[in-house]
């Protein structure tokens, strides 16, 4: 089938996207390579048989050196050099939920750029390079990198602070590879919150029906009984929807019972303390951990609405999270060591549909 050759995709520029480059202070650029690394990810997060496939789908270099059996192509590559330090510059982070959530971006000598919403949208087609003979084999491949593109489009960001809501590219519309594109569909073009949230569950659900969680997993994921918490009120700006959950966000944390460092190990590692014995905490064995809470920022008509999701799977892949300090302090997670993140869903389970 002729419409079974070619997807092609238009995302949204939500918000800046900072994703520069070997010069890291340089221009933010959208390139191929990004996106085809973020959808990597999401293949991984959502196929529960994903090391065993991920070759046969992606490629690898590895092993036989299998080539992908999927192009991918951007319209145009963006490239941008605006920087956004009068807005993000971390002295701000107390009044400013934005730049709470982008503080590292001009913290020190950092002076990073971004691409800026308003922009064109981002044109991508995902066009086969060779085919499998088998038909399901085709079938598969299909699903595994439409489920991905979708997932990316609706959940994931691109580039420097993206799981704080930075870098977000809202999937808008799709063509081609209707047996997959059609029962999909995508929750971007909804008049309401809860339209949105009706969308995004159906096709959701259907991916479930394709790919079987992750199980046991070591690595972050996402599981079928996802969450998503979305803002039932919206803001006039992007910014002002990373205001509003950054403050939220930010005054959470500075709870007297959460600004613990055994419980804050939730929302990422390491941390540093001003007025604290601990004054550094890092997990032991390895320099970072991704927190598994992830904000973005979701269009619906006119406004921007803040969202909050979880993923599945530990902090640290070992079974028990320990946590190395500097200064005098020893205290340790609780076996439940997510329940300061637990605690905060509940928070904002109000301002949500």
């Amino acid at each position: 089938m002729k419409s079974q050759e070619t997807l092609e995709a238009q995302l949204r520029i939500v918000t800046p996207v900072f994703c520069a480059g070997a010069e890291q202070n340089g221009a933010s650029e959208i390139r191929p390579f990004s996106i085809r690394g973020a959808l990597r990810w999401w293949y991984r997060a959502v196929a529960g048989d994903s090391l065993k496939e991920e070759a046969s789908v992606f490629g690898a270099t590895t092993g036989n050196g299998t080539a992908s059996p999927i192009a991918l192509q951007l319209g145009s590559w963006l490239s941008e050099e605006t920087p956004l330090d009068d807005r993000l510059q971390p002295k701000r982070a107390p009044e400013s939920g934005a730049a709470y959530l982008g503080y590292t971006l001009y913290l020190g000598s950092n002076n990073r750029k971004a691409v800026t919403p308003g922009k064109e949208p981002v044109t991508l087609r995902l066009r086969w390079n060779w085919k499998p003979a088998s038909s399901e084999r085709q079938q598969y491949i299909r699903r595994a990198w439409a489920a991905s593109l979708w997932l990316f489009g609706h959940l994931g960001g691109l580039g420097t602070r993206a799981r704080r809501g930075f870098g977000t590219l809202a999937l808008e519309n799709w063509t081609g590879w209707e047996e997959e594109t059609g029962l999909l569909g995508t929750a971007h073009g909804a008049a309401s919150p809860e339209q949105w949230k009706e969308r995004f569950d159906s096709g959701f659900q259907k991916i479930g029906q394709w790919f079987p969680a992750p199980t046991g997993a070591l690595h972050q994921h996402v599981s079928q009984n996802l969450q998503v918490y979305l803002w039932r009120t919206g803001k006039r700006s992007w910014d002002q929807a990373l205001d509003e959950i950054g403050k939220v966000f930010q005054d959470f944390r500075r709870r007297p019972e959460i600004h613990r460092p055994e419980l804050l190990a939730a929302f990422g590692l390491p941390i540093r303390f001003r007025r604290h014995p601990a004054r550094f905490a890092r997990p032991e064995k390895f320099n970072r951990a991704a927190s598994p809470l992830q904000i973005r920022v979701v269009p619906i008509g006119s406004n921007y609405h803040p969202m909050v999701w979880r993923a599945a799977g530990p902090l640290v892949p070992k079974q028990e999270l320990r946590l190395s300090y500097s200064g005098h302090y020893s205290d340790q997670p609780p076996r439940e060591w997510d329940r300061a993140l637990e605690q905060f869903l509940d928070h904002i389970r109000p301002h949500c549909v």
